[in-house]
């Protein structure tokens, strides 16, 4: 080749390099240009959201705020005021859990910690129950007539890291970080149905009875099957909390744990004294008996939450925890009704009982009942049941045990959930009325030693039994109030008290003539858990007093699939005065908490969809020093 062609060769090269050099330049700028955009637009969503605003219309950028058939909206469910202040340490009291694993827990406790934790698919907005907000999903679509579900995940979500000791070279397994995505929900639908796992699993498995398949479509769309259409479906998806495989299908080693046993596996996990999510927080430290601990996630996809510590003092004794509110260890603090009183009277040594202490209160979607064992000769009548509901003096039981704080609902529901019809009243306390409902019912005191009896099965059996309920110095109060009322009536009644866990045992296993139990409720509650007979001799369900009614099967199937608001609430009604005059349960009362807070938080806000408190809605004010 001669040296004039070569100096072409290289001519060219060279004008090819930096025709190169220089698009590559551009591409680099745009980029950059793209990235300062993208950042700007991400930052402006988030002030946003902080605020409770809509996101900010996209339109005339390329890009759209929401996709048609979307049934999630693209809000935040948990707005912050304009003037909160960020950082800082917010310092709750709390009961101490037994476990984190949020699959088989149903403790109100730990699903609040979780709030703080993981992140659902959508959530409740706080303001407008009836309103979805996007959080792990950006967009669901119904299919095939409301019976299929297509689930868009949101990408570029971080699991946190495991909470363990890195320098034990055992763990190296975990060292890999984690993007979510579809196989984390498919997980927690594998434990929902997997017959092995109890707990929160086995309630949710009744929610999702009628699920046909579930997959993953691709790492980030996930498709769900029902054999009929129902709007529990719907919430109950929602309400799904991601659950990693890579963590929970094995042993602390990394080994894998055994298809055929997983479930048992994971149901004594190695983990499960400990949490993982991809919320606001993560745990930093759980010292047993005292704190936890809880830092803010770095990597959390949603908006700053208010505060950069969270910390919870356990305790069992709520006077020590006022203690610690009133000498300064505590932000927040949940009183009794009790408790309440005696400071208002000055028997309490509220040291701060000035402009620097506020007050507020909230009433929970939750209640305390009395459940009936209906397996047995003595609760089969519902007049009987009724007689028991009579004899009840529900309002002096609610001064004992809350100070008269909160209310006496007409039905096992809470008065603020939508199914509770307002226009049917609670049964009155009279005991001439209950002393006639069980003469009726052929209990007689025939040989005049005040204990009514009866003949059943060719044995003459007295109206006597045991009550159990949970330890407290106020039940204890209530449960003799009652205890003297039914003597009255010639029922003799011995109240019995457990420890919660002894307490559970007994309820899950039906072990017991009556109980005094607690519970909280979703707002789209299934009633066939609680009510249908289906419910009633499946180990773990919520319908634990053994009703059996071909009425009540009919008024919750079709519960389950009404969808026009005005139907529904006839339908609600129609259960509600059938479960007022069958009383499987007899309400006792639905708590309102009393809540002391320090003026260095804004006033609390309280979501009335939650049985628990819900700490991402509250914040600091700006010019308060902590």
């Amino acid at each position: 080749m001669s040296a004039r062609t070569w100096n072409v060769l290289l001519l060219a090269i060279m004008l090819l390099l930096v025709c190169l050099t220089l698009l590559q330049n551009c591409q680099l700028d745009g980029l950059e240009n793209r990235v300062i955009a993208n950042t700007d637009r991400l930052d402006e969503l988030l002030q946003s959201r902080r605020a409770g605003d809509e996101p900010p219309s996209s339109a005339g950028k390329g890009q759209t705020t929401a996709v048609e058939g979307n049934l999630l909206e693209p809000c935040y469910a948990y707005p912050l005021p304009a003037n909160t202040s960020y950082g800082g340490t917010l310092r709750v009291s709390g009961r101490e859990p037994l476990t984190l694993n949020p699959y088989l827990s149903k403790s109100a406790k730990v699903h609040e910690i979780y709030t703080y934790i993981s992140s659902r698919l959508a959530a409740r907005d706080s303001s407008d129950p009836e309103r979805w907000c996007s959080a792990l999903a950006t967009d669901v679509q119904q299919k095939d007539g409301g019976r299929n579900y297509i689930i868009t995940l949101r990408p570029g979500v971080t699991w946190q890291e495991p909470m363990v000791d890195w320098n034990d070279p055992s763990f190296d397994w975990l060292k890999v970080p984690h993007q979510l995505v579809a196989d984390d929900f498919i997980f927690a639908l594998d434990i929902i149905t997997n017959q092995q796992t109890g707990g929160q699993a086995a309630a949710l498995r009744t929610d999702l009875d009628d699920m046909l398949g579930y997959e993953a479509l691709d790492p980030y769309t996930i498709s769900v099957s029902f054999r009929e259409s129902r709007p529990s479906h719907f919430s109950a998806l929602m309400e799904l909390k991601p659950m990693p495989r890579w963590l929970y299908m094995h042993d602390r080693d990394g080994s894998p744990f055994p298809r055929e046993t997983w479930g048992e596996s994971f149901s004594k996990h190695w983990y499960n004294h400990r949490a993982i999510g991809v919320g606001p927080f993560r745990l930093e430290s759980w010292e047993s008996g005292e704190t936890m601990r809880l830092g803010r996630n770095l990597a959390y996809w949603g908006p700053r939450p208010a505060f950069d510590t969270v910390v919870i003092r356990f305790g069992k004794d709520p006077e020590v925890q006022v203690r610690r509110f009133e000498t300064g260890e505590l932000d927040v603090v949940t009183v009794r009704g009790t408790q309440l009183k005696a400071m208002e009277s000055g028997k309490s040594a509220s040291g701060e009982a000035s402009s620097h202490v506020k007050r507020t209160s909230h009433r929970e979607l939750s209640l305390f009942y009395v459940a009936w064992n209906l397996r047995l000769p003595l609760f089969s009548d519902s007049r009987v049941r009724r007689a028991m509901a009579m004899a009840m003096n529900r309002q002096r039981i609610l001064d004992v045990t809350s100070g008269g704080l909160g209310g006496i609902p007409s039905e096992a529901l809470p008065m603020q959930h939508p199914c509770y019809d307002s226009t049917v009243q609670p049964i009155p306390f009279d005991k001439s009325g209950a002393a006639s409902l069980l003469e009726r019912a052929g209990w007689r005191d025939a040989d005049g030693d005040g204990i009514r009896e009866k003949i059943v099965d060719g044995a003459t059996i007295p109206l006597e039994f045991s009550l159990l309920f949970f330890d407290s110095g106020e039940w204890r109060s209530a449960m003799k109030i009652y205890q003297h009322d039914l003597l009255s009536i010639g029922v003799q009644m011995t109240p019995r008290s457990l420890p919660w866990s002894a307490l559970s045992q007994r309820m899950e296993d039906r072990d017991f003539q009556a109980f005094t139990g607690y519970m909280a409720y979703d707002w789209a509650q299934d009633m066939t858990v609680l009510w249908h007979s289906r419910e009633a001799d499946r180990p773990g369900s919520l319908n634990r007093s053994g009703l059996k009614d071909p009425q009540v099967d009919l008024l919750t199937d079709r519960l389950r699939t009404l969808v026009d608001p005005s139907a529904r609430n006839e339908t609600c009604g129609q259960l509600h005065r059938l479960i007022n005059q069958l009383q499987p349960q007899t309400a006792i009362l639905q708590a309102e908490r009393a809540v002391l807070y320090r003026d260095t938080l804004n006033p609390l806000v309280f979501s009335p969809t939650m049985s628990y408190r819900n700490p991402l809605l509250w914040s600091f004010k700006p010019t308060q020093s902590r």
